[in-house]
């Protein structure tokens, strides 16, 4: 009896690090791509003023709203329609369509972060800052390809050249103009482009042999929606307010709830392409796995929250950056909780409903977040903008909540490895 159990146990714990190895994979590469962003940020911080700082915040956070919909476009779009019809994961992307949104979405942030800029400054903006927004997308996009297709090992690669350029920066900031700062973040970014398209290896002249427009440009839309709802009231903010309080919001992401962003981050594209093949598979396990995400996202934002206020008490971090942060802490914290809850319902129903009907929860969802931020910020400044983020988290949860209610199946018998994901 003895060695049929050793087997069972011997069996079990091969299964399990076949399944944790690409997420340990996924994670550290992760790491290392938001790793090289953070540490970029902090040598800006460094090296700029207050102003020119909050400046390229606007710049890469623009950058980062474009990335989001070239991402929903030529990668997740595809990836939800291909699903629909049983389509491959391996022959649900096309490397033309890919390339060619990430060209045409680097112009777009390019042109939109001037435009923004200008409106502040009132004047032309430095073009090193138009240059970074359009770089920080196109240097997105052949990493969130390669991890899409499960090359986690040749995702790390690139990531860890955006993390030794972020490391050498922040190392030598002290030492170098602000400008040249911006110019080896740029280059940076521009060595990972090259780097990830060579490691992607699929032809770019290869179109899609299914119908996924349909589906893509809703949730270029939606990712739009979502990126401007999260960020508008900080772009607000910077055209109508000191700099500081600009600054003070970055920071409070950037100081507190960006490694947990990071975690969640690296999980994504794993639980999106494991959620695919639960439906490609007719499974009805979907819900479950969206209400261990959601909680697991949840309690790690929550522990970020309390390390976040419990820092603040420590003479180290006694600092005019940091106290301008706290006053954000709760309101970036749910915020935060509230727009995962919310994707993840929205992603389980998208699977097994017209993509119409997402899109029109996203959009009249994300009407609510606008009008909140605009408002609030027009009226009461940076405390409108507390409010509106309190009131938009709160508004996501219930919303996300009906829509588990109204599609959750009953419970069933799970085994916590059927949900990690295979190769």
């Amino acid at each position: 009896m003895n060695k049929p159990q050793g087997l069972v146990r011997y069996l079990m714990a091969v299964r399990v690090r076949e399944n944790l190895r690409p997420i340990s994979i996924r994670l550290t590469d992760q790491a290392a791509w938001s790793g090289g962003f953070f540490l970029f940020n902090m040598a800006a911080a460094f090296t700029f003023s207050v102003s020119m700082y909050a400046a390229v915040t606007v710049a890469s956070s623009i950058g980062l709203i474009v990335a989001a919909c070239v991402r929903a476009y030529a990668l997740d779009g595809p990836l939800v329609a291909g699903a629909k019809i049983r389509v491959s994961l391996d022959d649900s992307f096309s490397g033309k369509v890919v390339l060619t949104s990430s060209v045409a979405g680097g112009i777009v942030a390019g042109v939109v972060s001037a435009l923004w800029i200008s409106l502040s400054r009132g004047q032309t903006p430095y073009w090193a800052l138009v240059v970074l927004s359009m770089a920080i997308v196109v240097a997105d996009t052949p990493h969130y390809f390669l991890t899409m297709r499960r090359a986690y090992s040749r995702a790390l690669r690139t990531g860890s050249l955006y993390l030794a350029g972020g490391l050498l920066t922040v190392v030598f900031a002290r030492h170098l103009d602000s400008m040249v700062v911006v110019l080896l973040w740029i280059m940076s970014t521009l060595v990972c482009t090259l780097s990830g398209w060579l490691l992607a290896a699929q032809p770019t002249k290869r179109d899609l042999m299914f119908s996924y427009r349909h589906v893509s440009r809703r949730m270029t839309a939606e990712a739009l929606y979502s990126a401007l709802g999260s960020q508008l009231g900080i772009l607000l903010i910077y055209l109508t307010n000191d700099p500081s309080v600009t600054a003070g919001v970055r920071l409070a992401y950037s100081l507190v709830f960006a490694p947990v962003f990071m975690l969640i981050q690296g999980l994504t594209p794993l639980y999106l392409v494991k959620m695919s093949n639960l439906y490609r598979q007719a499974s009805s396990q979907g819900i479950r796995l969206s209400i261990y995400w959601v909680s697991s996202a949840w309690i790690l934002i929550f522990m970020a929250g309390i390390g976040g206020f419990a820092a603040a008490r420590f003479p180290l971090f006694h600092n005019a950056s940091f106290r301008a942060s706290i006053p954000y802490l709760i309101p970036v914290g749910l915020s935060m909780m509230g727009s995962i809850g919310f994707d993840s319902a929205l992603l389980g129903w998208r699977f097994t409903v017209s993509p119409r009907l997402p899109h029109r929860v996203r959009l009249s969802t994300v009407a609510v977040e606008l009008a909140a931020q605009v408002v609030g910020v027009l009226v009461a400044g940076p405390p409108g903008l507390v409010f509106a983020l309190i009131f938009t988290a709160l508004f996501k949860t219930a919303i996300a909540t009906i829509i588990v209610l109204r599609t959750r199946d009953r419970p069933s018998q799970f085994g916590v490895f059927d949900y990690l994901p295979t190769r």
